[in-house]
């Protein structure tokens, strides 16, 4: 080997990558350079992410060794980087048949076709990878992320399991751990496995942030906020904790004001400024209005209950609905979406400036985000404006505090008129007649009878998941156990899969006096019919507070279940009362604690009446303005057409 190559290759070894190029580059400059030097060169180019040069130089050495796998995977890599999906791949592929047994070439594969969604392809990779190479950790760790998205849990988590026993100190691989285990419930476990990924690396934010989502879903509000306020003092521009951050407070504080302070926020964008003129009314422009909705959520969530009856009632006469999916998954429901949308952009891959272009190329009248501050928003791009008129609707209970967001959707309840409204600089009420319009689960079992007609004394319960279950919220429910003697409260969340989380909520009870023996909790249940099922274990739900339940309290009202809620100061203290009102049950509306007791009492001492109201109630919502799309698609339209006007 010429001299300087083994001089650049001691270089390289030593992590002084200037020198060891200036060598190559030395070597390379003469006539008939060695492939060892090319090849050198390749790889020096490819770590300084000078890509199209290192590609350049791959394609070189293939034109006299077309099987030379060390440069079909250096160029596979590189294309893979630059975005060239089909050419990578082919280069990657051949690379894996040039030398079955190189471990880089299968591992490189597997990032290939993880990248590509092709989940089952990426698992076979990262297996052959491992089983060349022992140990792997990162491979491990990869393996564990494409066996989560082919839908094979356990074995991701034995996954992220053997990348952690080969490295303990591996952060990245105890953040993923922690990830698939609170996909399944397993909270206790998650925030041991986030906390160990701190532990490690003291500077990972995102595992710091995802500890702190896990404690919220445990209903560790206070500790949660706690954790966010640290990652955010460390990391002051890290935009999931800090919207994180926003989120939590809507499960403690009652306060608008406080709420609104907290919320506000002139988000950062180079775009450059919004220079479309506001588009005339319908009426004027005799043409129906552009009108886009944006949301990661266009697929099974909670928010599709409301969301999607709304977009499917709108008059195509009227109103254009362009939907922008922001999200990486789809199912049924994303069908559902489309099928009702005029057009259809998927924009999940996009970056704020190509979303930005996007969006103002589709020359909206106004825009509907509905994820607020929820995970996947894309408020970044709509900071910058993308039509004359943006809205907030349905996604979040919080205000977005972003100055180009125009109108927060509400209602009369949500969001009472006050002298402020014309006062405010962003976030300004956008009221219909009825904030929420539901659309009722098409597989629910018949309503069953009132599990009290046993004769084991009535039951309490709530499906709200444990963040909603506030001190004050444990508190109010414990006055109601004591004011009913021989009653029980059953509580189902997904974080109560966990025998530790079920046990620490039981023990908040506890602190109030009540006895383990009365609180039921149930974890999650796979099957929708399963899931509404447990109604028939229900007498009566409590709402929680200061967040309301939305899904669940239709959901109970659907299976023949009232609500009790307590009317609050805050947006997301008073959806519960708006839900109510719209489903013709306003004496369920309590205006103070004692209140919301005293319905409980009123009611667990007529056990014939509250039967023949949960026999009668599914009619009653679906025969009232609750389920009325095409009333509240026209309220929309007609609102929409006003503000779009002004």
């Amino acid at each position: 080997m010429d001299s300087r190559l083994a001089l650049a290759e001691k270089y390289y070894q030593s992590n002084l990558d200037e020198q060891a190029r200036a060598l190559v580059e030395e070597v390379l400059a003469e006539p008939n350079p060695p492939r060892a030097a090319v090849s050198f060169a390749a790889t020096l180019a490819f770590e300084a992410r000078d890509l199209d040069t290192a590609v350049s130089y791959c394609d070189r050495l293939l034109a006299d060794e077309p099987n030379d796998a060390h440069s079909l995977l250096i160029k596979g890599r590189a294309l893979f980087d630059l975005g060239k999906s089909g050419p990578a791949l082919e280069a990657l592929t051949a690379a894996v048949a040039a030398a079955p047994d190189l471990p880089a070439a299968h591992y490189n594969l597997g990032l290939m076709l993880y990248a590509e969604a092709q989940f089952d392809g990426a698992v076979k990779a990262y297996r052959k990878a491992v089983d060349l190479q022992s140990p792997y950790p990162v491979a491990w760790n990869n393996l564990g992320l494409a066996l989560e998205e082919a839908g094979d849990i356990e074995a991701a988590v034995a996954a992220f399991g053997t990348a952690i026993g080969q490295l303990p100190q591996f952060s990245m691989a105890h953040n993923n751990l922690g990830a698939v285990l609170a996909a399944t419930g397993r909270y206790g476990d998650a925030v041991q496995a986030y906390r160990d990924a701190v532990t490690h690396d003291p500077g990972n934010a995102d595992a710091r942030t995802n500890l702190a989502v896990a404690l919220l879903e445990w209903g560790d509000v206070k500790a949660a906020v706690a954790e966010l306020e640290a990652v955010l003092a460390d990391h002051p521009t890290h935009a999931a904790a800090a919207d994180n951050r926003r989120y939590a407070e809507l499960y403690r504080c009652d306060d608008p004001t406080v709420l609104r302070t907290l919320h506000q926020q002139d988000l950062q964008t180079d775009a450059p400024p919004y220079s479309g003129a506001s588009a005339p009314g319908p009426s004027a422009a005799g043409k129906p209005l552009r009108v886009g909705f944006i949301s990661p959520d266009f697929r099974r969530h909670s928010v599709s209950f409301f969301a999607l009856p709304l977009i499917q009632a709108l008059e195509h006469s009227q109103i254009t609905p362009v939907l922008f999916s922001a999200g990486a998954s789809e199912d049924a429901v994303t069908a559902q979406y489309r099928a009702t949308a005029a057009e259809w952009f998927d924009v999940a891959a996009l970056n704020d400036a190509d979303l930005i272009t996007l969006m103002r190329d589709a020359q909206l009248d106004a825009v509907v985000d509905l994820a607020g501050r929820t995970t996947g928003n894309r408020l970044g791009a709509l900071a910058a404006r993308v039509a004359p008129v943006q809205i907030m609707a349905l996604g979040y209970a919080g205000p977005t505090g972003v100055a180009a967001i125009d109108y927060w959707l509400g209602d009369g309840i949500t969001n009472p008129v006050s002298p402020d409204d014309n006062a405010l600089d962003r976030d300004r009420p956008f009221r219909l007649a009825h904030m929420h319009v539901f659309a009722p689960p098409e597989n629910a079992p018949d309503v069953a009878p009132p599990p009290m007609q046993a004769g084991s004394g009535i039951t309490f319960g709530s499906f709200n998941k444990l963040a909603k279950i506030s001190d004050d919220c444990v508190d109010l429910w414990s006055g109601v156990l004591k004011a009913v003697p021989d009653s029980r409260l059953l509580l189902k969340a997904k974080a109560l899969t966990d025998p530790a989380v079920a046990a620490s909520l039981s023990e908040k009870f506890a602190h109030h006096g009540i006895d383990a023996g009365r609180i039921e909790c149930r974890g999650w249940a796979e099957d929708d019919r399963d899931h509404l099922g447990l109604y028939a274990h229900i007498d009566i739900a409590l709402d929680t507070f200061p967040y309301n339940g939305t899904t669940t309290t239709c959901e109970a009202l659907w299976m023949g279940v009232p609500v009790i809620t307590l009317r609050g100061n805050s947006h997301a203290a008073r959806v519960g009362a708006s839900l109510l009102t719209s489903a013709g049950l306003e004496d369920w509306i309590a205006p103070d604690s004692q209140t919301f007791i005293d319905v409980a009492v009123k009611w667990a001492a007529q056990p014939e009446a509250l039967a023949g109201l949960r026999s009668g109630l599914r009619a009653q919502a679906q025969n009232s303005v609750l389920t009325d799309a095409a009333a509240a698609a026209a309220d929309f339209i007609a609102a929409l057409a006003s503000v779009v006007k002004r």
